[in-house]
């Protein structure tokens, strides 16, 4: 467990204000009651559409905070550990946004309240693997082109607020209709291969991002590689047999779901106008290079 001293007890928080459903008064409200009575200061930034967060992050970390905090969805947390990839400053999540995905995976509480407690009280440290795009930019989850990424880029903002997941929901089963398996060129670790499948799902955690539905028990955000899921469904049944085995716990022996790993590197590219998803963000089209980074980010979660 850990507990930090309270002469260095600072934090910056990053707020993004139009994650999730609850509103950015209610947020600022019960952050500034809880880490006011725990006797913490803190500065709290809310983003704007044109920030550059990893470069506020950058700036905060040469200062006098001790913590670190990523309050909105796993958007908004990859966002902040862009800046924050081997400090020794750890990072905090309060999950306000709409899946909270990584908060769920290790068992962050959803309640913001209780999320607020974990981090000025009783917590343990767990270093979390990255993956990187380009030069700089890390993500923690998952990265896909798919009908997911196709869901994701097709959900209205206004629906996420209004409905939430199940916004998502909705969106995925209108674009289900009429989706067809595209051919895929993979390289993994330097090897290449060719595949026909619905999906290439490139994860560091097991949550697909639908609860509670999963890759498998073998696939952790610390465990020292990356997996590669490839979906080869091609109808309504297949998908309905996936599901079934997910919820059996049963994944590895579904035969619709061939598991690969990566120690370095993945890249993965299609002819098929696809859009490519990173941790529940559009961040590109048709093709991604993926650089696996160990131990990336010290994250607080739960001691038990």
């Amino acid at each position: 467990m850990v507990y930090l001293p309270v002469q260095t007890r600072r934090a910056f928080i990053v707020l993004n204000p139009v994650a999730g459903t609850l509103s950015v008064q209610a947020i600022q409200d019960i952050i500034e009651q809880h880490f006011t009575r725990n006797h913490w200061a803190f500065e709290l930034h809310q983003t704007k559409a044109d920030d550059n967060i990893a470069g506020m992050v950058h700036q905060a970390l040469q200062q006098d905070f001790s913590l670190v905090v990523a309050a909105g969805g796993d958007g908004t947390v990859s966002s902040v550990a862009d800046a924050m990839v081997h400090s020794k400053i750890p990072l905090g999540i309060l999950p306000v946004g709409t899946t909270n995905t990584l908060a769920q995976e290790l068992n962050i509480p959803l309640n913001l309240e209780t999320a607020c407690a974990l981090l000025t009280g009783e917590h343990t440290m767990m270093c979390l693997d990255g993956m990187q795009i380009g030069d700089d930019q890390i993500f923690l989850l998952h990265i896909s082109m798919d009908l997911f990424a196709v869901t994701i880029e097709k959900t209205e903002r206004e629906a996420k607020r209004r409905f939430g997941r199940i916004a998502y929901l909705w969106t995925a089963l209108r674009q289900w209709l009429g989706y067809q398996p595209c051919r895929f060129n993979l390289s993994i670790d330097g090897r290449r291969r060719r595949v026909r499948a619905a999906s290439i799902f490139i994860t560091n955690i097991a949550a697909v991002g639908l609860h509670p539905l999963y890759w498998g028990p073998h696939i952790r955000p610390d465990d020292g590689k990356l997996d590669i899921c490839i979906v080869k469904a091609r109808t309504v049944l297949d998908y309905l047999k996936i599901i079934r085995f997910a919820l059996l716990g049963q994944q590895q022996r579904n035969p619709r779901i061939k598991y690969l790993t990566a120690r370095c590197t993945v890249e993965v590219s299609t002819n098929r106008p696809l859009p490519v998803q990173a941790d529940g963000e559009i961040i590109g089209q048709q093709s991604v290079a993926v650089k696996f980074v160990p131990q990336a980010i010290h994250l607080i979660v739960p001691s038990t």
